[in-house]
């Protein structure tokens, strides 16, 4: 007998470990293989290597390898077997194929394997399709990321968080001049004007601690030319270790484009700062020489020339009475242009459209009908015009002028400098016309006023002056017959040179009112109170505050007001005391004019009353008020009242 115990257990132990093998060998999720190392048939597979090539279990049995090996895999298989066959291990990538034909890629390891006694060889193969199509997944966004990184035109730049460059796209090399060798190991302030790197150290630290940052700064090139550039920088992972990524972008043309945009507004800014003022001037100007002199002067600043002029149209004639420009004065004011020659031209400007000529050496046809319109004065005086441009003068949908514009050099008038001349033309126009009306005021003002001057020294001073001869002839007659009484008669004479003195004064002022600016109002007035007595008889009041300190031209204003109101007081008002007051209150100061006379209805409208209208205009231009109170048979008062805030106003308008 024999005890086996330690053989039962040692047999119990081996079926145990077999079960634990079949477990295993049966669960596991890769497939498994054993084949025979002499002729490569299979002589054991578990469920996943059936499951994944689509057979049973009989059917994979005694089946050559081979048949479930994609054929152009078939010599790595040959490889596989020699190296199990030495002992060694295969770990290899290969494509097998299900039972339907259809190829997989698979991962294999093989190991040497004793089975039943004898040197098979174990497989372990596992389906890798996934993996593979991740693989192939990751390869084509590393593609992408890669065909990104090198074509776009930003500069991508990664760094360590210390600042030194690992690797950039060609755009760095490409805006920054160096080779993709020069850069790598670069220190991110090599490309920084060094009035920016003390800034590089503050946004590492941000980066560092996690942050971003987006800023302008200045780089400089290889060859030391600084630009400016836009930098955006983010932490970013490289090689599995933390980097920094700067994306940076050249805005040189932004910046140019910036500066353009801000030029053309400066260029725009000026342009409507001049028709502003021109347009103030010409507000302001009612002459009209001083006018066009004006507006050529100021039209350089908009659009510059080398020549230009106004011509007013008088009948069937441009006259020129304005010229700036290299051709004398003398020799082209008043020159006619009938404009029956200027055919197109004539035709473009009644339209009131603006003319262009780019070059009057070319052959066109409003060329043509330059010429032919110019005739001598092509060559002398005007000889230099190579660019030409006539902006019609239009006023109430009549065209009764033009602006012209000339240059030697030629395609030098654009569209824009018509549009811009244009406005100004306008404005011209109508001050055109107001000068016009006001220089036909003028003269009829001139007029009207020395018809009056005539009949103050018709009434006045040449009654005056006839008395005085009557005086002196009486004061002969009675030298001779008894001299006693020849101071009554002097008496007379003295009276009355003194009321034509008086009146001659107060004449002499009406005509030069800039005394004014010596005398003062308070004598003007004064004055003007002593001559309505010697004139009419009238007693006249006077109580003026001290000379006012006001401008000249508010002077001049109030003065007029009180002629004005004298004047109607003479005329209509039949009246036999005047009180001619002027104080300061504490509103402002008041003109006031009252009288005893007749006096009128206050509300009714006064058509004809021009005197009354004028004064209202005077003292609105000053910012007052005027106030007419009156009722019949009660006399008449005129109030003008300027406020408090005259001085600093008045010399705000003017």
């Amino acid at each position: 007998m024999r005890d086996v115990t330690e053989q039962v257990r040692a047999e119990e132990q081996l079926r145990e470990k077999e079960v634990q093998y079949r477990s295993i060998f049966e669960a596991t999720s890769d497939g498994l293989l054993i084949n025979d190392l002499e002729d490569g048939h299979i002589v054991e597979a578990n469920p996943a290597e059936c499951r994944m090539h689509g057979c049973t279990y009989e059917e994979c049995l005694n089946l050559p390898l081979t048949t479930l090996i994609h054929p152009d895999y078939h010599q790595l298989f040959g490889e596989y077997i020699q190296r199990v066959k030495a002992g060694g291990e295969f770990q290899a990538r290969a494509v097998d194929l299900r039972k339907d034909g259809t190829p997989y890629p698979v991962e294999v390891r093989g190991t040497p394997f004793i089975y039943k006694g004898k040197p098979h060889a174990l497989s372990v193969i596992r389906d890798i399709t996934e993996q593979v199509h991740s693989e192939e997944q990751l390869r084509e966004k590393e593609a992408q990321y890669r065909g990104i990184y090198e074509a776009t035109t930003d500069a991508l730049l990664i760094s360590d968080l210390h600042g030194f460059i690992v690797e950039v796209n060609p755009a760095v090399c490409e805006m920054y001049g160096y080779a993709y060798e020069e850069l790598i190991g670069l220190h991110a302030t090599a490309l920084t004007h060094p009035d920016v790197q003390q800034r590089i150290e503050e946004r590492l630290q941000t980066i560092q601690m996690g942050g971003q940052f987006q800023a302008r700064s200045v780089g400089v090139r290889k060859d030391g030319t600084p630009f400016p550039l836009e930098v955006r920088a983010t932490p970013f992972t490289y090689k599995g270790k933390p980097h920094i990524l700067g994306v940076i972008r050249d805005i040189t043309e932004q910046v140019q484009a910036y500066e353009l945009l801000e030029k053309r507004v400066e260029e725009r800014t000026r342009e409507l700062s001049t028709l502003l003022e021109i347009s103030h001037d010409v507000a302001s100007t009612i002459e009209l020489k001083p006018l066009l002199a004006i507006v050529l002067d100021q039209l350089k600043m908009v659009a510059d020339y080398t020549g230009s002029s106004f011509s007013i149209l008088e009948g069937e004639d441009l006259v020129l009475v304005e010229n700036r420009g290299p051709a004398p004065l003398d020799q082209v004011l008043q020159l006619h242009f009938p404009i029956k020659t200027m055919g197109i031209i004539w035709e473009m400007l009644s339209r009131r459209e603006p003319v262009i000529i780019p070059d009057v050496q070319d052959d066109s046809l409003l060329t043509y009908a330059f010429r032919t319109w110019m005739g001598k004065h092509l060559k002398t005086p005007f000889g230099y015009i190579r660019a030409w441009m006539a902006i019609p003068l239009s006023h109430k949908e009549q065209v009764i002028g033009m602006l012209t514009l000339s240059s030697r050099e030629p395609n030098y008038y654009t569209p824009r400098h018509a549009s811009l001349v244009l406005a100004i033309a306008n404005q011209a126009a109508v001050a055109f016309v107001n000068a016009r009306l006001y220089e036909q005021a003028q003269e009829l003002a001139a007029l009207e006023e020395r018809q009056r001057l005539a009949r103050e020294l018709h009434d006045s001073v040449s009654q005056a002056l006839y008395g005085i001869t009557l005086g002196t002839h009486t004061a002969r007659t009675l030298l001779k017959r008894d001299p006693s009484k020849v101071a009554e008669p002097l008496d007379y004479v003295l009276s009355q040179a003194e009321a034509a003195l008086t009146e001659m004064r107060a004449l002499i002022f009406e005509l030069r009112p800039e005394s004014l600016e010596t005398e003062g109002l308070v004598v003007a007035l004064s004055r003007q109170g002593a001559a309505l007595h010697a004139r009419h008889e009238i007693e006249v009041s006077t109580e003026l505050c001290d000379e006012p300190d006001l401008p000249l031209k508010v002077k001049q204003e109030l003065y007029r007001v009180a002629q004005e109101a004298l004047h109607n007081t003479v005329k209509h008002a039949r009246a036999k005391k005047v009180n001619l007051h002027m104080r300061w209150e504490t509103e402002g100061l008041l003109l006031e004019v009252r009288d005893d006379g007749v006096g009128f209805d206050a509300t009714d409208a006064f058509p004809g009353h021009l005197g009354l209208h004028s004064m209202r205009e005077r003292i609105a231009r000053l910012r007052g008020t005027l106030k007419i109170e009156s009722t019949p048979g009660q006399g008449t008062c005129i109030r003008a009242h300027l406020p408090a805030s005259t001085r600093r106003t008045v010399q705000l308008l003017l």
